[in-house]
Parts: structure tokens; C-alpha cells; sequence
């Protein structure tokens, strides 16, 4: 039987919109293709955009997936001295093909984060307050402050010792950066191979010079040599008012912080 004049309009209208939508399914398909291997760490760069001071778990981990370890404060690092601060405050790690974060929050508010990179070419950019510093693992920390018109860190910590070495920088921030303070760091378990270079004798001397002053803290001068010639396998942001303002202030217990594995 001949077939309706309708129908057959009907079937070549299905025809092209079916082949136009594989077509389209196929272009995008094939864009997504190589963007992902122009550049393989784009989902993980993403993911990390999710990080700011005061958002909630389910937050974070709708970026960074379900975190691999979830422990209070005071199990895995050093404890805050005001009890307040350290009451339901948990660190949380998320684990990254190429990136560790550890996220400390205070009841349901993400209270300070830390992003380590674990491989040479993962380098994402340094953000702090919407300004770009530059990329983690290809910049020095005096590269990243006060060059970019930052002040000086306000507190450092460094331990060389005979295992792996750590460090952190810290700069408060008060009134003047919405309360959101910043950290620079070295963490033992991130990237710390070839071309990201870290200044062992420098370190040493900053070294000496907090275990000869009680108040340890940072002198500029001290710190210029190592701070020029090291450069930092972590960046990170903490929420400079509130009971935890004070323990981020303090660099040690930040790199105490970094020290910490599930």
C-alpha cells in the first residue's frame, strides 16, 4: 500500500533530527574528547572551585566526592586550647587522583581548608580573596607574598628533623580581607620531587632561629633566604573570626595540620 504523503514527511523529519542530534551528541562527545586531553586534570581543577570558607559538607563533597577519612580535630592534629573551638570540629580528607584536601569544619561551616598538590604538572591556581597568585608548585612563597602587593606573612613554622620536612605560612586577615585569613605550606604527603624546589639549608636556619626564640613566630629577614628559593606544595583559606580564628594564626598548628593522614 502507498503510504500517506504525511507519513512519510513525518519519517523524514524523525530521520534528520535523529541524525542531527547523533551528530551533535557526537561534536560534543568529541569537544568534551579534547578538552580532556588538552588538559587531563580540568574535572580536578573544577572540583576545587567548590572550596570556601563557610560552606557546608554536602558542598564540598558534591565536588570532591565523599571524604576518605572523618576525624575530630583533636585526634589527628594539635587541639585548639579554648575547648569551645575544638567542640564539633572535625577534619575532613579528600583524596584526588593528583590533589589531597583537608578540610577542617566547625558543626555543618567549613571553617579552613588546605589544597596539596601530589603531582608536578597538577598545578592549580593559587586563589585568595578572587585575586589568581599564580600556580601551586610553580611559584616560590615569596613569589606569592608580599610580591603580588600582600603583606608579609604574619606567622611561619618550619621542622627539617630527620623525617620529611614541613612548613606553613600564615597571613591573618581581619576587617580589611572580609575575616578570611591565608596559608601557604609544604606538606610532607604533596609533590616534593624535581622542579619544586625547597631550600634545605635555608629551612635549617629558620629552623635555629624559632628554637632560640620562645615566641618562635616569623622574622622577614631570617626567613628571606628560604622563602626565595622553596616553593610551596599547598595553598589554602581559613575564616579569621570565630572561635578557630586564633588556632589558624598559629603556623604550627596549621603544619601540624599537614602532617595528618587518614
Amino acid at each position: 500500500m502507498k503510504k500517506h504523503p504525511l507519513v512519510v514527511i513525518l519519517a523524514a523529519v524523525l530521520a534528520v533530527g535523529t541524525f542531527v542530534a547523533t551528530m551533535s551528541g557526537w561534536v560534543s562527545g568529541a569537544a568534551k574528547a579534547a578538552l580532556d586531553l588538552s588538559n587531563p586534570y580540568r574535572a580536578e581543577y573544577g572540583g576545587l572551585t567548590a572550596l570556601r570558607v563557610g560552606v557546608t559538607p554536602d558542598y564540598v563533597e558534591s565536588s570532591l566526592g565523599m571524604a576518605e577519612s572523618v576525624d575530630p580535630l583533636c585526634d589527628v592534629a594539635m587541639c585548639p586550647a579554648d575547648p569551645d573551638a575544638a567542640a564539633e570540629t572535625t577534619v575532613r580528607v579528600y583524596r584526588g587522583d593528583h590533589s589531597i584536601v583537608r578540610a577542617v569544619f566547625r558543626g555543618q561551616d567549613l571553617a579552613g581548608y588546605l589544597v596539596t598538590t601530589t603531582a608536578r604538572d597538577f598545578t592549580p591556581r593559587i586563589s585568595w580573596l578572587g585575586v589568581d597568585f599564580g600556580r601551586l608548585g610553580r611559584v616560590t612563597f615569596d613569589e606569592v607574598l608580599p610580591s603580588n602587593g600582600a603583606p608579609e606573612p604574619s606567622d611561619a613554622s618550619v621542622f627539617v628533623g630527620p623525617g620529611i620536612p614541613s612548613y606553613a605560612e600564615v597571613l591573618m586577615g581581619g576587617g580589611a580581607t572580609r575575616y578570611e585569613g591565608f596559608v601557604l605550606g609544604s606538606a610532607p604527603d604533596g609533590y616534593g620531587g624535581p622542579g619544586l624546589e625547597w631550600d634545605a639549608e635555608a629551612a635549617r636556619v629558620v629552623e635555629e632561629w624559632q628554637s632560640d626564640n620562645a615566641d618562635r613566630g616569623l622574622d622577614p629577614d631570617v626567613a628571606a633566604a628560604f622563602r626565595a628559593g622553596s616553593m610551596p606544595n599547598t595553598f589554602g583559606a581559613f575564616q579569621d573570626d570565630g572561635p578557630l580564628s586564633d588556632y589558624f594564626r598559629d603556623a604550627e598548628n596549621v603544619r601540624v595540620l599537614l602532617t595528618a593522614s587518614p
